[in-house]
């Protein structure tokens, strides 16, 4: 459905980013069925960090295609971590490597054309799309961060009212006990 978006901002692209989002397509697939497999449940967590990073890889590429570290493409690379970020139950330690490795693709795809010598307005956008970038990154950071502490305190929650619940059992047992001796 993103090819639209390569249509009208690189028409002359088109062709090679429809192949790429087949690829990130089928790769993410080809992940989520692994994922269902015995090993893959053994190894769920990896998946949580693999899944987003597969069409990062692929949003990275596109965007060292463009040669424009000013690109919109970006964005992509949000999505990718806000929206996974959703999705996935992250740690905050899954979050901040995920950030990291998301920002080093997009620096990575965006260096080779800034050593060529490129327009302010491009080193502008390029320092914008990094700082928007490592922002969604400290979101979702602390998201997961809360996110974790209210799955905490919700399992001390629990744990404490089945606590309860047989501290109430025992004392109910204990008055039958005591109800059963009075009758006799």
């Amino acid at each position: 459905f993103f090819s639209i978006l390569d249509y009208f901002a690189y028409p002359e692209h088109f062709d090679a980013f429809l192949l790429f989002q087949i690829l990130c397509t089928l790769s993410v697939g080809a992940a989520g069925c692994v994922a269902l497999t015995r090993w893959g449940k053994a190894h769920y967590r990896a998946f949580a960090v693999l899944m987003p990073l597969i069409p990062a890889f692929f949003i990275a590429l596109m965007v060292y295609c463009t040669g424009d570290p000013g690109t919109p493409y970006y964005a992509g690379l949000g999505l990718c971590l806000f929206a996974i970020g959703i999705i996935f139950h992250w740690s905050v330690r899954e979050a901040l490597l995920l950030s990291g490795t998301v920002l080093a693709m997009y620096f990575a795809a965006c260096l080779p054309s800034l050593f060529v010598g490129v327009g302010r307005e491009t080193i502008a956008g390029f320092v914008n799309n990094s700082i928007f970038l490592a922002s969604t990154g400290a979101v979702v950071t602390c998201g997961s961060l809360s996110t974790h502490r209210m799955r905490v305190r919700e399992f001390r929650n629990r744990d404490q009212l089945r606590m309860q619940g047989n501290r109430l059992a025992l004392k109910n047992e204990e008055l039958q006990a005591t109800l059963r001796e009075l009758r006799e």
